[in-house]
C-alpha cells in the first residue's frame, strides 16, 4: 500500500469524520487560496484566479512529488537535524523561522 492510498483511505474510508477534517485542515494551512476537492480516485486543488482558473491533480503517479513539496516547504524533512537551517523569505517567515528554532532548543 503506498503513501497516496494511505491518504486516500483516511479522506474516504475513515469512521472518523475528525482525520478529514485534520487532513484538510492541514493542507489548508500549506494552501490557504486554494479549493480542496476529493473525488474516489485522486483529489484536486484549484486555485480560482481573474485571469485563470488553475487545477492540479494529485494522483498516485504524482502524490509522492506533492508530498515532497510538503516537507520541503514545511522544513519537515529536517527536523531534528543540527546542522538544518531556514531561509525565510520575508519578515513574517523569519517570525515563524525564529519560533521554530526556539522550540527545537526546548526538545
Amino acid at each position: 500500500m503506498t503513501n497516496f492510498d494511505i491518504f486516500m483511505t483516511l479522506i474516504h474510508n475513515s469512521g472518523d469524520t475528525n482525520i478529514k477534517t485534520d487532513l484538510v485542515n492541514v493542507l489548508t494551512l500549506f494552501l490557504p487560496t486554494f479549493e480542496i476537492t476529493f473525488l474516489p480516485q485522486h483529489f484536486g486543488i484549484q486555485l480560482h484566479s481573474s485571469k485563470l482558473d488553475t487545477i492540479l491533480i494529485v494522483n498516485d503517479i504524482n502524490f509522492e512529488s506533492f508530498r515532497q513539496a510538503i516537507n520541503d516547504v514545511s522544513a519537515i524533512s529536517h527536523a531534528g537535524q543540527e546542522n538544518s537551517t531556514y531561509n525565510p523569505k520575508n519578515k513574517k517567515a523569519a517570525e515563524i523561522a525564529a519560533k521554530l528554532l526556539a522550540g527545537r532548543s526546548k526538545a
